[in-house]
């Protein structure tokens, strides 16, 4: 059975700082637009291997996963892509604990995990679009509560408010076009917003797509998947930051058009920001 390679990342960036006060209609969010030529030629990303997951002769193997997340305990909870009713955990040293869940609808069963996030106290947040739900479990993975969601969650933050950032589309006149969603602990939707220009087009399905991340417990980090630009967002609903960046090798595409497998160079797509 194939492993899975964890690897952990370095990132050398900048540190933007915005100073501000006033009621939220006299606020004007920062706009930082991205030089083309790198500003620290001498930069660079280090990858280091920290673990390899799971063994040929586990009953379930991590081929690819959809989530993965690590924990206090020296633990990596993996979300696998080929099985969406269940999770695995592991140890520190990659090797599996158990699998946890199965294919249903009852307490414990899942229809399309797609993702884990450790919470507050080692507690495990699992996130289920199939069947729109939200569960808990204890750091000894034990069930803890489930909530249901009154929408179908494509992306899911974790605050530590025991609160959600979640990305979704609610098909209302209201709230069309606005892709992010503050969900309480009861799941209900506190606010929605996203976008200072909501729109709805068939010929722009991506442009209100995002992936998402946690910028703090306030606010989110919320990227285009179709063109350069990354936002963070308050979860009052204001916009603070703005970054884009004019670059020739990341055209704006607009539409989920099919790829070809020999398009060279390749269509960049952003697929996640933390």
């Amino acid at each position: 059975m194939p492993r899975q390679v964890v690897g952990q990342t370095m990132c050398l960036g900048f540190v933007i700082l915005i100073a501000g006060s006033g009621a939220a209609h006299s606020q004007r969010p920062a706009a930082v637009v991205i030089e083309s030529s790198p500003s620290c030629p001498r930069c660079s990303l280090e990858v280091t291997r920290i673990a390899t997951l799971g063994a040929a002769e586990d009953p379930s193997g991590l081929f690819h996963a959809f989530d993965l997340d690590h924990d206090g305990r020296g633990r990596f909870i993996a979300a696998p892509a080929d099985d969406r009713s269940q999770f695995l955990p592991y140890d520190a040293r990659g090797r599996l604990i158990r699998v946890v869940g199965r294919s249903g609808e009852g307490p414990g069963e899942f229809r399309g995990i797609f993702r884990v996030t450790v919470g507050p106290g080692d507690t495990l947040h699992v996130f289920d679009d199939g069947l729109a739900r939200w569960t808990v479990l204890s750091p000894d993975l034990k069930l803890a509560r489930t909530t249901r969601l009154p929408l179908v969650p494509q992306r899911a933050v974790l605050l530590r408010s025991d609160r959600l950032v979640v990305r979704a589309s609610i098909p209302t006149r209201e709230l069309a076009g606005l892709p992010l969603h503050l969900v309480g602990p009861d799941g209900r939707v506190v606010r929605s917003f996203g976008a200072t220009d909501p729109e709805i087009r068939r010929d722009r399905r991506a442009a209100s797509s995002r992936v998402i991340g946690r910028a703090d417990d306030a606010s989110v980090w919320s990227a285009y998947v179709d063109r350069y630009r990354i936002e963070r967002w308050g979860i009052d609903g204001r916009l603070q930051l703005a970054l884009t960046r004019q670059a020739d090798w990341f055209p704006r595409w607009d539409d989920y058009t099919p790829r070809r497998l020999d398009e060279r160079p390749p269509r960049p797509e952003t697929r996640g920001v933390a």
